[in-house]
């Protein structure tokens, strides 16, 4: 609506001067304009035309109306010591050149801002930073847009004074989100929304005094706390937008960062000193000079935010913005030559208006004319310099060989994952350890790290020489640390330049952009990689499960836990170790990817590494095999490095223990490996746990049928020695003896008699009479069972 409020407020007579919703004198004018020549100023009050008094814009409107252009009025004024004074003004047309900068300027800012914060909201939806940007977009377009008629028509006054501390708080809120959420958003969201409270109250107590009738001033006040919050937005703004640029780790975030503020800063600060010299009260004569100073360089930050936020989403956007910066370059160059220009025959030569004056236009198109192909050039090598001087280091960067170490998902330590110009990928065994120095030191400097041809360090650092020495094999002379988010992803190893120059300034700065976006497109690559190890995981878990439910073997079984457990944590091989109670041996059940069947391996409770884990029930992470205390030489000949072992038990009860192996010098298992290894080992006793029921329930089966049996052939035959007999083979059959004898009791009670005997000495013991002895006897004589396994 704005567009047609101005329209119709221009078909009114001109008095020379804008004017606030309750009459008060604006401090926006242009050149030559009549009011302002006679003597009219900020903030002086206008009380009557010609004798009629008016006290409202409405009231002005319908008085000017019955004048045409070219009439003289008398106004009469208060001044800011409460004195009146007559002024005489004589009416004219308000300037279509006045029109179009005081209106159209602000009011295309605007647009802008409404297009590209939908746009935004279009491309990046989902994004919580677009959402906030585009409603950040359509409040400042709405301050923009209705610029012009809070001095004409004051139509859109109130909305105005609603936006203005509601643009604030949105922008404060999309520094909390935008490039990245602070740490204390992520804890506590419901912040991100606080800067709308005192918005809101600030609006409100506005719109209270904005038509408060017992002052035309009343406003005042208001619209200075509202002024004064808008700048406490731009301090909020920029100082998390640095903390970000300087504190965070990504990449990605750091370079969002750079682009918003140097968007920012040409956008906002010459308005951040505007705003803040009016909240001070200090006036500041709104000429047009000054104008377009304010109003032109607004575009940059609309411009910065979508860059920084499609960058990455969009293709071909640096050729894109390139053009727009280029034409954005050259209309700000033509406007500030155009003011030079004004300003120099109004200040210089005297002449008045010149913005009038066709002579002074045509010589300024000319001269701009002649000089518009050199500045293009000029423009478009310094915007190649900006966004495309990678393209041209990069052929400066060309290496004999180059190594990528990027930390490995799920084991803490750096391991080479990409070789260039290298033959032998498969020999290189190098590997940091996060809690290395190098990895530390990449981590806190997050500088370009520079080794001489010794290997050495070009400056000090405080870096263990061995480590540096690894490097050395490799003939590295430049380490590029690759940060993620909030750690570092890895590094860049880079060998001597192919042309043998040394490595200048202008390559570190070009390696450094580069592992930028290496960065991005690793951390990425690394989630996806955490994403499928998450889904190998829950994949294995599951088919041990069907193995458990469909798979009789036990062997097989565990096997396949084992198996799973190697590839899952990326283990050279491992073990399970199932206890036996009755002689309190752990005897080896399952063995995979072991140079050597160790399945006939038993260990003594708190003999080996299993043994103590049997014998503790803790879990037990080993760095070196062989360097172990109270180590037994179960694996003779083989060299291992890390081992984990973990117990597994059933109510309570250790059952067994998994044990898993790395090569040495192999990164140390994590905790995250020991929490999927006893996931894995709660499968396998569960696996352990069902063999032993349903060997049970078959035992105890067997042993019922067995007596059935034998009760039914007692039952039919009268026969003692037959039937005796019988009960011994079944005795020894169940319970797979050897051998088994029956004892009788003689009449005396002091002897036994062999009445039956089986096995190997059966047939000749037969008969015999012994005498009651033995660790049994008192047992017997008691008339209770005994069982003795050491006799």
């Amino acid at each position: 609506m704005s567009p047609v409020f101005a329209w119709q407020w221009i078909q009114t007579p001109f008095l020379g001067a804008l004017f606030e919703h309750t009459l008060v004198v604006a401090d926006t004018y242009g050149d030559g304009w009549a009011g302002r020549q006679a003597g009219l100023r900020n903030p002086d009050i206008l009380l009557a035309v010609n004798d009629t008094p008016v006290s409202n814009d409405q009231e002005l409107a319908n008085t000017l109306n019955a004048f045409l252009p070219g009439d003289e009025v008398t106004l009469l004024v208060e001044r800011a010591d409460a004195s009146t004074d007559k002024i005489p003004v004589v009416l004219s047309n308000f300037a279509r050149l006045d029109y179009l900068l005081i209106f159209g300027a602000p009011y295309m800012v605007g647009l802008l801002y409404l297009v590209l914060g939908l746009f935004v909201y279009r491309v990046r939806a989902s994004d919580r930073a677009g959402e906030v940007f585009a409603i950040f977009s359509l409040l400042f377009s709405v301050l923009t847009g209705a610029f012009f008629d809070i001095f004409t028509s004051h139509y859109l006054t109130a909305v105005w004074t609603i936006a203005i501390p509601l643009t604030s708080a949105a922008l404060m809120h999309l520094a909390l989100v935008f490039p990245i959420e602070t740490k204390l958003i992520k804890k506590r969201p419901w912040l991100r929304f606080a800067p709308y409270a005192p918005a809101v109250l600030l609006s409100l107590n506005g719109v209270y005094w904005l038509y408060d009738q017992s002052s035309r001033t009343s406003y005042f006040l208001p619209w200075r706390l509202e002024f004064t919050f808008m700048g406490l937005g731009f301090v909020i703004f920029f100082a998390l937008l640095l903390t970000t640029w300087y504190l965070n780790f990504s990449p990605l975030v750091r370079q969002q960062a750079q682009i918003i503020f140097a968007g920012s800063f040409l956008a906002f600060s010459p308005m951040f000193i505007w705003t803040s010299a009016k909240a001070l009260g200090v006036g500041i004569p709104f000429s047009g000079i000054l104008f377009i100073i304010l109003i032109a360089p607004l575009i940059f930050f609309p411009i910065a935010i979508t860059y920084a936020i499609l960058r990455y989403q969009l293709l071909n956007l640096d050729e894109f913005f390139a053009q727009i910066l280029l034409y954005a370059g050259l209309l700000g160059v033509a406007i500030i030559g155009f003011v030079a220009w004004t300003g120099i025959l109004s200040f210089v030569f005297g002449i008045r208006s010149p913005i009038l004056n066709p002579i002074a236009l045509l010589v300024y198109g000319l001269v701009l004319i002649v000089f518009l192909g050199p500045i293009r050039d000029g423009l478009q090598r310094l915007i190649n310099r900006l966004l495309f001087a990678s393209d041209k280091v990069r052929e400066g960067v060309q290496t004999n060989r180059s190594f990528i170490f990027f930390i490995e998902t799920g084991i803490a330590a750096y391991n080479i994952r990409a070789v260039s110009n290298y033959q032998y990928k498969n020999e290189i065994g190098i590997t940091y350890l996060k809690e290395d120095s190098l990895p530390k030191w990449l981590s806190a400097r997050r500088e370009i790290l520079r080794l001489n041809s010794e290997g050495r360090p070009v400056t000090r650092v405080l870096v263990d020489q061995e480590e540096l020495a690894r490097l050395a094999m490799l003939d590295v002379r430049v380490i590029v640390p690759l940060y993620g988010t909030d750690r570092l992803l890895g590094w860049l190893a880079l060998a001597d330049k192919t042309s043998g120059a040394p490595y200048n300034q202008a390559d570190l700065d070009f390696l450094n952009s580069l592992s930028n976006q290496t960065a991005i497109v690793l951390e990425n690559a690394q989630l996806l990689e955490m994403t499928n190890r998450k889904t190998k995981e829950l994949l294995a878990l599951q088919e041990t499960n069907l193995d458990i439910a469909s798979e009789q073997n036990t062997e097989r079984i565990l096997t396949s836990v084992v198996q799973r457990a190697t590839d899952l944590l990326k283990a050279r091989g491992g073990s399970i170790y199932r206890l036996d109670e009755n002689y309190g041996l752990l005897n080896n059940e399952a063995c995979y990817n072991l140079d050597q069947d160790y399945a006939s391996i038993s260990l003594k409770i708190g003999q080996g590494i299993a043994g103590q884990v049997a014998k503790s029930g803790q879990a037990l992470c080993i760095s070196q095999y062989q360097a172990a205390l109270d180590q037994v030489k179960i694996h003779p000949g083989e060299e291992f490095g890390p081992v984990v072992a973990v117990p597994f038990a059933w109510q309570g009860q250790v059952r067994g223990v998994l044990e898993l192996i790395r090569d040495v010098h192999a990164p140390q298992f994590t905790t995250e490996d020991l929490e999927l290894l006893s996931v894995l080992a709660n499968q396998a006793v569960i696996a352990l746990e069902n063999t032993r029921l349903i060997s049970e329930a078959e035992l105890r089966a067997s042993q019922l049928s067995t007596l059935n049996e034998v009760n039914r052939i007692i039952s039919a035959t009268l026969e003692r020695d037959a039937a005796l007999k019988l009960v011994m083979e079944k005795a020894v059959e169940i319970l797979k003896t050897e051998a088994g004898s029956i004892f009788l009791v003689d009449d005396t009670g002091k002897f036994l008699i062999f009445e039956v005997a089986l096995g190997p000495a059966g047939v000749e013991n037969t008969g015999s009479i012994v005498k009651f002895y033995g660790p049994w006897s008192k047992e017997i004589l008691g008339k209770q069972p005994a069982a003795l396994n050491h006799y």
